[in-house]
Protein backbone atom coordinates (compact mmCIF):
# COMPACT_ATOMS: atom_id res chain seq x y z
CA UNK A 1 0.00 0.00 0.00
CA UNK A 2 1.37 3.39 -0.97
CA UNK A 3 -0.26 6.64 0.18
CA UNK A 4 0.69 10.14 -0.96
CA UNK A 5 -1.58 12.99 0.14
CA UNK A 6 -1.04 16.72 -0.33
CA UNK A 7 -3.18 19.38 1.32
CA UNK A 8 -2.48 22.90 0.08
CA UNK A 9 -3.87 25.98 1.83
CA UNK A 10 -2.98 29.14 -0.09
CA UNK A 11 -3.70 32.83 0.39
CA UNK A 12 -2.55 35.27 -2.29
CA UNK A 13 -3.18 38.71 -3.73
CA UNK A 14 -2.11 40.35 -7.02
CA UNK A 15 -2.10 43.97 -8.16
CA UNK A 16 -1.74 45.65 -11.54
CA UNK A 17 -0.68 49.29 -11.82
CA UNK A 18 -1.18 51.00 -15.18
CA UNK A 19 1.23 53.90 -14.83
CA UNK A 20 1.43 54.92 -18.49
CA UNK A 21 1.04 53.56 -22.02
CA UNK A 22 4.68 52.45 -21.93
CA UNK A 23 5.10 51.30 -18.31
CA UNK A 24 3.02 48.93 -16.17
CA UNK A 25 3.75 47.13 -12.92
CA UNK A 26 2.44 43.82 -11.57
CA UNK A 27 3.11 42.75 -7.99
CA UNK A 28 1.74 40.33 -5.46
CA UNK A 29 2.32 37.99 -2.56
CA UNK A 30 1.43 34.44 -1.55
CA UNK A 31 1.40 32.41 1.65
CA UNK A 32 1.12 28.63 1.40
CA UNK A 33 0.74 25.98 4.11
CA UNK A 34 1.33 22.38 3.03
CA UNK A 35 0.47 19.14 4.76
CA UNK A 36 2.19 16.31 2.89
CA UNK A 37 2.15 12.65 3.87
CA UNK A 38 3.98 9.81 2.12
CA UNK A 39 4.02 6.21 3.36
CA UNK A 40 4.74 2.73 2.02
CA UNK A 41 3.55 -0.51 3.57
CA UNK A 42 4.28 -4.05 2.41
CA UNK A 43 2.81 -7.19 3.99
CA UNK A 44 1.71 -5.25 7.06
CA UNK A 45 5.19 -3.77 7.61
CA UNK A 46 5.75 -0.05 7.11
CA UNK A 47 8.85 0.47 4.99
CA UNK A 48 8.62 4.26 4.65
CA UNK A 49 6.83 7.05 6.44
CA UNK A 50 7.30 10.77 5.95
CA UNK A 51 5.22 13.76 7.10
CA UNK A 52 6.06 17.32 6.01
CA UNK A 53 4.32 20.56 7.01
CA UNK A 54 6.31 23.40 5.42
CA UNK A 55 5.09 26.98 5.18
CA UNK A 56 6.14 28.84 2.02
CA UNK A 57 5.82 32.60 1.56
CA UNK A 58 6.72 34.61 -1.52
CA UNK A 59 6.37 38.02 -3.14
CA UNK A 60 7.00 39.16 -6.70
CA UNK A 61 7.22 42.28 -8.82
CA UNK A 62 7.14 42.51 -12.61
CA UNK A 63 7.93 45.66 -14.61
CA UNK A 64 6.54 45.84 -18.15
CA UNK A 65 8.39 48.63 -19.93
CA UNK A 66 8.15 49.67 -23.57
CA UNK A 67 10.71 52.45 -24.17
CA UNK A 68 10.32 52.27 -27.98
CA UNK A 69 7.46 51.25 -30.23
CA UNK A 70 9.41 48.16 -31.36
CA UNK A 71 11.17 47.31 -28.08
CA UNK A 72 9.74 46.04 -24.79
CA UNK A 73 11.17 44.63 -21.55
CA UNK A 74 9.74 42.35 -18.88
CA UNK A 75 11.89 42.72 -15.76
CA UNK A 76 11.02 41.18 -12.43
CA UNK A 77 12.08 39.25 -9.38
CA UNK A 78 10.59 36.85 -6.87
CA UNK A 79 11.52 36.56 -3.19
CA UNK A 80 10.57 33.32 -1.43
CA UNK A 81 11.11 31.66 1.94
CA UNK A 82 10.35 28.19 3.24
CA UNK A 83 10.08 27.30 6.92
CA UNK A 84 12.28 24.29 6.06
CA UNK A 85 15.13 26.47 4.76
CA UNK A 86 16.99 29.23 6.64
CA UNK A 87 17.80 31.58 3.75
CA UNK A 88 15.61 33.81 1.61
CA UNK A 89 15.69 32.95 -2.10
CA UNK A 90 15.83 35.76 -4.68
CA UNK A 91 15.00 34.81 -8.28
CA UNK A 92 15.55 37.58 -10.86
CA UNK A 93 14.11 37.39 -14.40
CA UNK A 94 14.37 39.51 -17.52
CA UNK A 95 12.73 39.24 -20.92
CA UNK A 96 13.16 41.25 -24.12
CA UNK A 97 11.07 41.51 -27.28
CA UNK A 98 12.33 43.43 -30.30
CA UNK A 99 10.44 43.89 -33.57
CA UNK A 100 13.09 43.84 -36.29
CA UNK A 101 10.34 44.67 -38.78
CA UNK A 102 6.63 45.10 -38.00
CA UNK A 103 5.87 41.42 -38.75
CA UNK A 104 9.00 39.83 -37.23
CA UNK A 105 9.88 39.83 -33.52
CA UNK A 106 12.94 38.52 -31.71
CA UNK A 107 12.45 37.28 -28.13
CA UNK A 108 15.00 36.53 -25.40
CA UNK A 109 14.60 35.59 -21.76
CA UNK A 110 16.75 34.69 -18.79
CA UNK A 111 15.54 33.78 -15.33
CA UNK A 112 16.26 31.86 -12.16
CA UNK A 113 13.59 29.57 -10.73
CA UNK A 114 13.37 27.78 -7.38
CA UNK A 115 11.05 25.04 -6.11
CA UNK A 116 10.54 23.79 -2.56
CA UNK A 117 8.72 20.69 -3.85
CA UNK A 118 9.59 17.91 -6.30
CA UNK A 119 8.16 14.67 -7.69
CA UNK A 120 9.45 11.11 -7.67
CA UNK A 121 8.52 7.89 -9.49
CA UNK A 122 8.82 4.36 -8.18
CA UNK A 123 10.70 1.79 -10.27
CA UNK A 124 7.80 -0.66 -10.05
CA UNK A 125 6.05 -0.58 -13.43
CA UNK A 126 2.55 0.40 -12.33
CA UNK A 127 3.74 3.02 -9.86
CA UNK A 128 5.96 4.65 -12.50
CA UNK A 129 2.79 6.02 -14.07
CA UNK A 130 2.15 8.27 -11.07
CA UNK A 131 4.08 11.29 -9.78
CA UNK A 132 4.43 11.38 -6.00
CA UNK A 133 4.88 14.85 -4.51
CA UNK A 134 7.54 15.47 -1.89
CA UNK A 135 8.78 18.49 0.05
CA UNK A 136 12.47 19.34 -0.03
CA UNK A 137 13.76 18.24 3.39
CA UNK A 138 14.64 20.55 6.24
CA UNK A 139 17.88 22.47 5.68
CA UNK A 140 18.18 20.91 2.21
CA UNK A 141 18.94 23.12 -0.81
CA UNK A 142 15.75 23.68 -2.82
CA UNK A 143 15.48 22.57 -6.44
CA UNK A 144 16.80 25.36 -8.66
CA UNK A 145 17.54 26.05 -12.31
CA UNK A 146 18.14 28.83 -14.81
CA UNK A 147 16.27 29.42 -18.07
CA UNK A 148 18.00 30.68 -21.21
CA UNK A 149 15.46 31.16 -24.00
CA UNK A 150 15.75 32.73 -27.45
CA UNK A 151 13.16 32.75 -30.20
CA UNK A 152 11.49 34.54 -33.07
CA UNK A 153 7.89 35.04 -34.19
CA UNK A 154 6.67 35.97 -37.68
CA UNK A 155 3.14 37.20 -38.46
CA UNK A 156 2.25 35.98 -41.96
CA UNK A 157 -1.27 37.42 -41.91
CA UNK A 158 -4.14 37.89 -39.51
CA UNK A 159 -4.29 34.71 -37.39
CA UNK A 160 -1.38 33.04 -39.21
CA UNK A 161 1.95 32.97 -37.39
CA UNK A 162 5.17 30.97 -37.28
CA UNK A 163 7.39 30.84 -34.20
CA UNK A 164 10.64 29.11 -33.27
CA UNK A 165 12.15 28.92 -29.80
CA UNK A 166 15.27 27.31 -28.35
CA UNK A 167 16.02 26.83 -24.67
CA UNK A 168 18.72 25.63 -22.31
CA UNK A 169 17.99 25.01 -18.62
CA UNK A 170 20.79 23.91 -16.28
CA UNK A 171 19.60 22.53 -12.93
CA UNK A 172 21.96 23.18 -10.03
CA UNK A 173 19.90 20.96 -7.70
CA UNK A 174 17.46 18.12 -8.43
CA UNK A 175 16.18 15.28 -6.25
CA UNK A 176 15.28 11.67 -6.99
CA UNK A 177 14.39 8.54 -5.05
CA UNK A 178 17.44 6.99 -3.41
CA UNK A 179 18.44 3.36 -3.95
CA UNK A 180 19.55 2.98 -0.32
CA UNK A 181 16.55 4.43 1.52
CA UNK A 182 16.53 3.63 5.26
CA UNK A 183 13.06 3.66 6.90
CA UNK A 184 14.63 4.97 10.11
CA UNK A 185 16.52 7.84 8.43
CA UNK A 186 14.30 10.25 6.44
CA UNK A 187 17.39 12.02 5.04
CA UNK A 188 18.28 8.82 3.15
CA UNK A 189 15.02 8.71 1.16
CA UNK A 190 16.19 11.08 -1.57
CA UNK A 191 19.44 11.77 -3.37
CA UNK A 192 20.44 15.11 -4.91
CA UNK A 193 22.25 15.91 -8.12
CA UNK A 194 22.26 18.14 -11.18
CA UNK A 195 20.53 18.10 -14.54
CA UNK A 196 20.02 19.84 -17.87
CA UNK A 197 17.07 20.38 -20.19
CA UNK A 198 17.54 21.67 -23.71
CA UNK A 199 15.55 21.72 -26.88
CA UNK A 200 13.87 23.56 -29.71
CA UNK A 201 10.18 24.17 -30.48
CA UNK A 202 8.47 25.08 -33.78
CA UNK A 203 4.85 26.23 -33.99
CA UNK A 204 2.64 27.20 -36.93
CA UNK A 205 -0.78 28.69 -36.16
CA UNK A 206 -3.34 29.21 -38.91
CA UNK A 207 -6.79 30.76 -39.13
CA UNK A 208 -9.10 31.14 -42.12
CA UNK A 209 -12.79 31.87 -42.42
CA UNK A 210 -13.92 28.41 -41.25
CA UNK A 211 -10.67 26.56 -40.53
CA UNK A 212 -8.20 27.12 -37.69
CA UNK A 213 -5.65 25.21 -35.67
CA UNK A 214 -1.95 24.71 -35.18
CA UNK A 215 0.92 22.36 -35.96
CA UNK A 216 3.84 22.02 -33.58
CA UNK A 217 7.11 20.09 -33.38
CA UNK A 218 9.59 19.95 -30.52
CA UNK A 219 12.92 18.29 -29.86
CA UNK A 220 14.09 17.97 -26.25
CA UNK A 221 16.80 16.29 -24.22
CA UNK A 222 16.45 16.08 -20.42
CA UNK A 223 19.24 14.40 -18.44
CA UNK A 224 20.14 13.97 -14.77
CA UNK A 225 23.26 13.12 -12.79
CA UNK A 226 22.27 11.94 -9.30
CA UNK A 227 24.21 10.03 -6.65
CA UNK A 228 21.45 7.43 -6.27
CA UNK A 229 23.40 5.08 -3.98
CA UNK A 230 24.78 7.99 -1.90
CA UNK A 231 28.41 6.85 -2.05
CA UNK A 232 29.75 10.31 -2.85
CA UNK A 233 30.36 9.60 -6.56
CA UNK A 234 28.21 9.69 -9.69
CA UNK A 235 28.85 6.65 -11.89
CA UNK A 236 27.87 6.27 -15.54
CA UNK A 237 24.76 4.32 -14.51
CA UNK A 238 23.67 7.31 -12.39
CA UNK A 239 23.65 9.59 -15.44
CA UNK A 240 20.25 8.96 -16.97
CA UNK A 241 17.35 10.44 -18.92
CA UNK A 242 14.47 12.05 -17.06
CA UNK A 243 11.16 10.19 -16.94
CA UNK A 244 9.70 13.02 -19.05
CA UNK A 245 12.34 12.84 -21.76
CA UNK A 246 10.66 12.31 -25.14
CA UNK A 247 13.09 13.58 -27.81
CA UNK A 248 10.61 14.09 -30.65
CA UNK A 249 7.03 15.35 -30.37
CA UNK A 250 4.67 16.29 -33.21
CA UNK A 251 1.18 17.67 -32.42
CA UNK A 252 -1.59 19.10 -34.53
CA UNK A 253 -5.03 20.55 -33.83
CA UNK A 254 -7.62 21.21 -36.54
CA UNK A 255 -11.04 22.86 -36.07
CA UNK A 256 -13.51 23.29 -38.91
CA UNK A 257 -16.93 24.97 -38.85
CA UNK A 258 -19.14 22.52 -40.73
CA UNK A 259 -22.23 24.68 -40.55
CA UNK A 260 -21.57 28.02 -38.85
CA UNK A 261 -25.22 29.04 -38.72
CA UNK A 262 -26.19 25.72 -37.13
CA UNK A 263 -23.13 25.82 -34.84
CA UNK A 264 -21.79 22.50 -36.09
CA UNK A 265 -18.02 22.11 -35.51
CA UNK A 266 -15.58 19.34 -36.39
CA UNK A 267 -12.31 18.78 -34.51
CA UNK A 268 -9.29 16.63 -35.26
CA UNK A 269 -6.22 16.28 -33.02
CA UNK A 270 -3.15 14.10 -33.36
CA UNK A 271 0.02 13.31 -31.45
CA UNK A 272 3.15 11.46 -32.55
CA UNK A 273 5.94 11.27 -29.95
CA UNK A 274 9.00 9.27 -29.03
CA UNK A 275 8.33 6.63 -26.41
CA UNK A 276 8.98 7.46 -22.77
CA UNK A 277 12.16 6.09 -21.16
CA UNK A 278 11.97 3.23 -18.67
CA UNK A 279 14.28 1.02 -16.65
CA UNK A 280 14.56 -2.32 -18.48
CA UNK A 281 14.33 -5.77 -16.92
CA UNK A 282 17.55 -7.62 -17.77
CA UNK A 283 17.01 -10.78 -15.77
CA UNK A 284 15.34 -12.46 -12.82
CA UNK A 285 16.46 -13.26 -9.29
CA UNK A 286 15.04 -15.08 -6.27
CA UNK A 287 13.44 -12.72 -3.75
CA UNK A 288 13.52 -13.02 0.02
CA UNK A 289 11.97 -9.66 0.86
CA UNK A 290 9.37 -9.37 3.61
CA UNK A 291 6.43 -9.46 1.20
CA UNK A 292 7.85 -12.25 -0.99
CA UNK A 293 9.27 -14.79 1.43
CA UNK A 294 8.33 -18.40 0.81
CA UNK A 295 8.88 -20.57 3.88
CA UNK A 296 11.70 -21.97 5.99
CA UNK A 297 11.55 -25.16 3.93
CA UNK A 298 11.49 -23.33 0.59
CA UNK A 299 12.68 -19.72 0.98
CA UNK A 300 13.48 -19.37 -2.74
CA UNK A 301 9.88 -19.51 -3.85
CA UNK A 302 9.38 -16.14 -5.52
CA UNK A 303 11.13 -14.60 -8.49
CA UNK A 304 11.48 -10.88 -9.03
CA UNK A 305 12.84 -8.53 -11.68
CA UNK A 306 16.53 -7.74 -12.04
CA UNK A 307 16.75 -4.21 -13.44
CA UNK A 308 19.34 -2.59 -15.68
CA UNK A 309 20.49 1.04 -15.63
CA UNK A 310 17.83 3.60 -14.84
CA UNK A 311 15.82 4.81 -17.85
CA UNK A 312 18.27 3.22 -20.28
CA UNK A 313 15.52 1.84 -22.55
CA UNK A 314 12.64 3.49 -24.40
CA UNK A 315 9.07 2.43 -25.14
CA UNK A 316 7.93 2.31 -28.80
CA UNK A 317 6.69 5.48 -30.46
CA UNK A 318 3.32 6.83 -29.29
CA UNK A 319 0.60 7.74 -31.81
CA UNK A 320 -2.97 8.85 -31.19
CA UNK A 321 -5.69 10.63 -33.19
CA UNK A 322 -8.99 11.92 -31.80
CA UNK A 323 -11.98 13.39 -33.64
CA UNK A 324 -14.97 15.28 -32.28
CA UNK A 325 -18.27 16.75 -33.44
CA UNK A 326 -19.79 19.62 -31.48
CA UNK A 327 -23.27 21.12 -31.80
CA UNK A 328 -24.12 24.38 -30.09
CA UNK A 329 -27.66 25.02 -28.88
CA UNK A 330 -29.77 25.39 -25.79
CA UNK A 331 -30.92 23.10 -23.00
CA UNK A 332 -33.55 24.28 -20.53
CA UNK A 333 -33.23 27.72 -22.14
CA UNK A 334 -29.51 27.86 -21.24
CA UNK A 335 -26.55 27.80 -23.67
CA UNK A 336 -25.31 24.24 -24.16
CA UNK A 337 -22.88 22.23 -26.26
CA UNK A 338 -23.47 18.65 -27.37
CA UNK A 339 -20.27 16.76 -28.07
CA UNK A 340 -19.50 13.38 -29.62
CA UNK A 341 -15.88 12.22 -29.54
CA UNK A 342 -13.85 9.23 -30.71
CA UNK A 343 -10.59 8.75 -28.80
CA UNK A 344 -7.73 6.86 -30.48
CA UNK A 345 -9.54 6.70 -33.81
CA UNK A 346 -7.01 4.28 -35.35
CA UNK A 347 -7.06 2.04 -32.25
CA UNK A 348 -3.28 2.25 -32.14
CA UNK A 349 -1.55 0.02 -29.58
CA UNK A 350 0.48 2.40 -27.39
CA UNK A 351 2.57 0.61 -24.78
CA UNK A 352 1.82 1.63 -21.21
CA UNK A 353 4.23 -0.83 -19.57
CA UNK A 354 5.66 -4.34 -19.92
CA UNK A 355 4.64 -7.23 -17.69
CA UNK A 356 7.17 -10.02 -17.08
CA UNK A 357 6.30 -13.63 -16.28
CA UNK A 358 9.41 -15.23 -14.81
CA UNK A 359 7.69 -18.52 -13.95
CA UNK A 360 7.80 -19.64 -17.57
CA UNK A 361 11.08 -20.81 -19.04
CA UNK A 362 12.36 -18.76 -20.67
CA UNK A 363 10.68 -15.71 -19.12
CA UNK A 364 7.91 -14.15 -21.19
CA UNK A 365 7.04 -10.46 -21.54
CA UNK A 366 3.70 -8.96 -22.54
CA UNK A 367 2.81 -5.35 -23.24
CA UNK A 368 -0.12 -3.52 -21.68
CA UNK A 369 -1.61 -0.75 -23.82
CA UNK A 370 -3.02 2.66 -23.05
CA UNK A 371 -6.40 3.86 -24.34
CA UNK A 372 -8.13 1.60 -26.87
CA UNK A 373 -10.77 2.93 -29.27
CA UNK A 374 -13.25 4.86 -27.08
CA UNK A 375 -16.57 6.52 -27.99
CA UNK A 376 -17.81 9.31 -25.73
CA UNK A 377 -20.86 11.54 -25.68
CA UNK A 378 -21.56 14.49 -23.42
CA UNK A 379 -23.18 17.84 -22.94
CA UNK A 380 -21.92 20.99 -21.25
CA UNK A 381 -24.43 23.47 -19.87
CA UNK A 382 -23.94 27.09 -18.91
CA UNK A 383 -26.12 28.21 -15.99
Amino acid sequence: VLVNSVKDYTLNQNYKLFISDSYNVELGWEYKTLNMMYSEEFAGTQTASKLDTPNISSAFIKNLWKPLSNLSFDIGMRLSKSSYYNDYILDPRIGLKYNIIPDLALKMMWGKFTQFMFTINQEEQLLRLVDFWQAVGQNKTPQSNEHYVIGAEYWISNGNTISIEGYYKPYTTVYDLSLVADPVDEDSYFSSGIGTAKGIELLYQFNTNRLNGWLGYSFSDITREVDLNQNGEVSDSEKYKSNYNKPHTLNFVLNYKLAPKKKWDFGLTGTLTSGAPYTPVIGKVFSQSVEQYGSLENPYLYLTNLYGDRNSAQYPMYFRTDISFTKGGKLFKNPAQWKFQIINLTNNFNVLFYNWNHYSSPSKVSAVSMFPLIFTFGVSLEL
